[in-house]
């Protein structure tokens, strides 16, 4: 991996769309890189960062804009950027690395090394898989907002036997971070050291990658790195990070585009460094194996474009065909941050981008735009143009469900109670509690480090929680009251949470 060619030049030419399989490498790298810049100026995204990988080479690498408004240092190829959920494959690795040594097999029952671990049915409790954890089909819903709360990393895994079943095991998909938090312990129990070593020791330094971290409450200690970004009553503006340390295997590490490229030229080489094999082949193999379907609504919006026969998820890993490839990807996503990976393996391919910007969906842009332009030699699309309005029609139609919300409001109503009345702590059983408080100024909503705000009157027992993070959309609070005439429970979230 050390001696992978940065083979980059990049020639400020202007050059035709229409080419042939002859056009070179070089000409290749301006149509990107004018691309790229032509994307971030419409998508106003402050700092990116991309490589392409090729035959094992670096063929493209670039830092693009600035790490924090208001500042001046430009992003480079060494800066640091969250990768989000582009972790979930590191995790899966070392897994792998813990199946080539024979301390588990993919197959092995949770409850074998972790009998701590217990879900709400029974039978998936005791036949929940390594591979379970991997392919988001264990049949538990979404629990992110468990991470979100107070409960630390440990605490967050024991509330999941409260989580009840949304469908039944292994018999659909829905995206689970917790399962993978879960997986992250594993590699804990059977290596007898943290994750966070493991990813240090058996991943980021046999692969030279120097400005990676495990966990993002390191970051402090390093130079060079972006801040988050979101765009604010129509104005991009920079937001606190927010770390995900407590489900660091799903989704904390931070990097660079430098070391990414090695990341991403170790996946497409079928884990191997320097020509030094990490991973035996079968095991890579099983790694990018289809192993769930995924439908339409759990897929990207960018479907709609790609239109493929098939959409599946492997182990951190989603998957379709495009054109006669099989593509292999994932994104990484957290509040003002931004990343996707691409590999197709067949073809010597790879593709990386990370950005400063909350879901800049120019990366899908950019993965498709290289694909075309490195592997298919086809410069006919304009990636940019057709995912910037398929996000903008969903930005517009996320408009017109909320002025159609305000236009359901009653007005002229009143709360049932006085104020007061509707202050206290309110649990639920998987979620924890929300405490709701009341001044002369009016109710304030506290919900773990991350869900503050006032609670203004929307209508009847209902009110609008205005959050103190601009960034998170406003939500609203229902109270209901009980037969008694006090305030029973409240619903947030599309959850029920009990007055103690």
């Amino acid at each position: 991996m050390h001696m992978l060619k940065y083979t980059i030049s990049l020639l400020l030419i202007s050059y035709s769309t229409n080419f042939t399989c002859a056009q070179s490498t070089t000409e290749l790298n301006v149509i990107l890189d004018n691309f790229i810049e032509e994307g971030m100026a419409e998508w106003e995204i402050p700092g990116l960062a991309v490589a392409v990988i090729k035959e094992g080479e670096i063929v493209f690498i670039k830092g693009y804009g600035i790490n924090k408004l208001g500042e001046e240092q430009n992003v480079d190829t060494r800066t640091m950027f969250m990768i989000g959920s582009t972790t979930k494959a590191m995790t899966a690795v070392a897994l792998a690395m813990l199946v080539d040594e024979g301390k588990i097999t993919w197959d092995d029952k949770i409850m074998q090394h972790m009998p701590e671990f217990q879900l709400y049915d029974p039978y998936v409790t005791r036949e929940l898989t390594v591979l379970d954890l991997l392919t988001h089909r264990a049949g538990i819903g979404n629990t992110d907002l468990l991470w979100l709360t107070e409960f630390d990393s440990d605490e967050v895994l024991y509330q999941m036997r409260y989580a009840k079943p949304a469908y039944s095991f292994r018999a659909g998909y829905t995206y689970q971070n917790l399962m993978w938090a879960a997986a992250g312990k594993l590699v804990e129990k059977l290596s007898n050291k943290s994750w966070e070593a493991f990813m240090q020791e058996r991943i980021f330094d046999p692969l030279g990658m120097d400005r990676s971290i495990a966990i993002s409450e390191d970051l402090e200690s390093h130079a060079n790195y972006v801040s988050p970004h979101y765009k604010i009553d129509g104005e991009i503006q920079v937001i606190e990070r927010i770390n995900a340390t407590k489900i660091a295997p799903a989704g904390d590490v931070w990097s660079s585009i430098e070391d990414m490229a090695k990341w991403t030229a170790f996946m497409i080489d079928s884990g191997k460094v320097d020509g030094k094999r990490l991973l035996e082949p079968e095991t890579y193999s099983e790694l990018i194996k289809p192993q769930t379907i995924v439908s339409d609504v759990g897929f990207y919006p960018t479907a709609s474009l790609t239109r493929p026969r098939w959409k599946t998820y492997a182990m951190g890993w989603f998957q379709h065909d495009y054109k006669q490839h099989d593509l292999t990807f994932h994104t990484g996503s957290l509040w003002g941050l931004i990343a996707i990976i691409g590999i197709i393996p067949d073809e010597n391919f790879g593709v990386y981008v990370l950005g400063n910007l909350d879901h800049a969906e120019l990366r899908h842009a950019v993965m498709y735009k290289a694909i075309d332009l490195y592997v298919d030699h086809d410069n006919s699309r304009d990636w940019h143009r057709e995912i910037f309005d398929l996000y903008e029609q969903s930005r517009i139609a996320t408009e017109k469900r909320k002025e159609e919300a305000v236009k359901k409001r009653v007005k002229n109503t009143t709360p049932t109670l006085d104020l007061k009345s509707y202050e206290g702590v309110y649990t639920n059983q998987l979620y924890g509690s929300i405490r709701i408080s009341s001044s002369q100024s009016g109710l304030t909503f506290h919900y773990g480090p991350i869900f503050s705000g006032s609670l203004n009157h929307w209508n009847y027992d209902t009110f609008e929680i205005q959050w103190e993070r601009e960034y998170i959309d406003n939500a609203l609070c229902n109270f209901n009251i009980s037969s008694n005439g006090e305030v029973g429970e409240i619903s947030i979230f599309g959850k029920l949470f009990l007055r103690k």
